[in-house]
């Protein structure tokens, strides 16, 4: 075999164990966002591309050659996915929504074209360089490459830019990643396609694409979740070459397997391909253990400062309780019972991330039981009324009498209801009013919190219950937010089988959020 084509094949093989590899660690790793099930996609689609091109080009038989070739399609869908994926990351997907669908449409309208008639994707394939076949452009090839390869990279690059002057400083960091991998993952990736052309440039040159594409725009969209990423992508590049390797491995054994039976006639066939099989199993393995890991790490780390919180909080509990007990000035008497109410909500809230912190084992901790919704709604906000009345913003009840019960755990749902309180507080100006409502829908309790506040953008309204993600409004009117309530009430709302959702106008058009939980049986 010819020394180019060998360091073709191997890396190719290698180029579509990683983007597999990235595919899964994507999807399975992390929460199902659109962005990250869109990327996953588009790494599938990068390892289809591969698999069907090396496969293909080392083919001596023209037609079959051209058969495997057309799993290339995948081109169009890598282009797709990616599309789908940036504009979901720039909170762009909900105002393209139309124009995503159209891409979509197009794709597989082309792609059944190019099924139905082959020849116009690629004419049988022919010798060209050192490879036995190679791609040879059929008559309407071009229109594939002038939408795929130039129009949509060019449109999203350009909403890129656009997000990229109007963005916070969290999009603008990550979009850096994003054009570098785009620009060095198209330019570079184009490489091999001036052969389909019959301009003579070693497709080697642009062998290793994904490296220089999909490690910077991975690290781009995964920089949102929970763990530090550097740690997440330092992991990620380690297992990648364990597995590289190991597949490396299976590799030079298979080979070895067939050389060593065409030279060695009574060597036992069944021992090289069971060592293969071992290596396999200890790849698995290996991948369990270290997933496994890393979800005990987390584990671990909220157990532990949850506990380390609970100490001093158990001391100011206490202490809170004995100053009760002393005769103290009115105005003394409310600040301590501030500190008690604050000191309980605190509790509740390390309480709630123990829970949190492993998402299959959790619900499990919840003690739910039937809750009076008037009664557990008044009890959520009577800590609140006198915050609301001294900011001036009133306070409106819009409770239908006689409510059936819900089941739920109290405490953990009390922090999801204050949470949309708080935010409704701190987002509403003085003279606003905030409504507080629950009525029946279906076989549902609908709590709902509306205020005359902020509002939020059509933009926004798809990444609030995102961990960590602040509007610009709710930035400047408290400094002090994470941005991880709302993704911590969703949360508590799933487990109790409920839904939370949101709504708003606009900005300065106030918003409205509602709770939707289940009635007692």
């Amino acid at each position: 075999m010819n020394l180019s084509l060998l360091i073709h094949n191997i890396g190719s093989v290698l180029s579509a164990i990683v983007a597999l590899g990235l595919a899964l660690f994507t999807y399975f790793g992390h929460p199902r966002k659109v962005a990250n099930t869109t990327l996953a996609l588009t790494m599938l689609s990068v390892s289809v591309f591969y698999i069907s091109h090396v496969v293909g080009v080392n083919l001596a038989d023209p037609l079959s050659s051209r058969v495997v070739l057309m799993f290339n399609v995948s081109i169009i869908f890598i282009v797709i996915f990616n599309t789908h994926c940036v504009l979901s990351v720039i909170g762009k997907a909900h105002e393209k929504r139309y124009l995503i669908a159209f891409f979509y449409t197009a794709g597989i309208f082309l792609t059944l074209f190019y099924l139905i008639w082959p020849d116009a994707f690629l004419a049988p394939s022919t010798p060209k360089l050192y490879f036995p076949n190679y791609y040879e452009a059929g008559a309407y090839h071009w229109v594939m490459r002038v939408i795929f390869n130039f129009i949509i990279p060019i449109y999203f690059l350009s909403a890129m830019f656009k997000a990229y002057q109007h963005g916070d400083l969290v999009i603008r960091n990550r979009l850096k990643y994003f054009f570098i991998a785009l620009t060095l993952g198209y330019s570079i990736g184009f490489i091999p396609v001036l052969l389909v052309f019959n301009i003579p440039v070693d497709p080697n040159w642009g062998l290793f694409f994904i490296f220089f594409y999909a490690v910077p725009f991975v690290y781009g969209v995964l920089s949102y979740q929970l763990l530090d990423i550097r740690i997440v992508a330092k992991q990620a590049f380690i297992y990648a070459l364990i597995v590289v390797a190991m597949s490396l491995s299976i590799i030079f054994i298979s080979f070895s397997n067939n050389f060593i039976t065409a030279h060695y006639p009574t060597f036992p066939i069944w021992l090289i391909p069971s060592l293969a099989s071992l290596i396999a199993v200890a790849v698995g393995v290996f991948v369990w253990r270290k997933v496994r890991e890393t979800d005990l790490l987390k584990y671990e780390f909220v157990t532990i400062v949850t506990h380390k919180f609970r100490t001093p909080l158990t001391h100011i509990k206490w202490v809170t309780e004995e100053l009760m007990k002393i005769k103290l000035l009115p105005q003394q008497h409310r600040q301590v019972e501030d500190i008690r109410i604050s000191s309980n909500h605190l509790v509740e809230l390390t309480n709630l991330l123990t829970t949190l912190s492993d998402p299959k084992e959790g619900s499990y901790i919840y003690h739910k039981e039937a809750v009076a919704p008037e009664t557990f709604i008044r009890e959520a906000i009577a800590p609140y009324l006198k915050s609301f009345s001294k900011k001036g913003v009133r306070v409106s009840f819009q409770i239908v009498n006689n409510l059936p019960n819900m089941l739920l755990d109290s405490s953990k749902m009390r922090f999801a209801l204050r949470t949309l309180l708080e935010n409704a507080l701190a987002y509403t100006n003085s003279g606003g009013v905030v409504t507080v409502s629950a009525d029946v829908d279906g076989k549902r309790i609908s709590i709902g919190v509306k205020d005359t506040g902020f509002g939020i953008s059509h933009q926004d309204q798809s990444k609030i219950f995102t961990r960590f993600f602040r509007s610009t409004a709710a930035k400047l009117a408290d400094t002090e937010g994470l941005g991880i309530g709302l993704f911590m009430a969703k949360t508590v709302v799933e487990r109790h089988g409920g839904k939370i959702h949101v709504f708003s106008e606009g900005e300065g058009k106030g918003s409205s959020f509602t709770l939707k939980l289940p009635i007692t049986r």
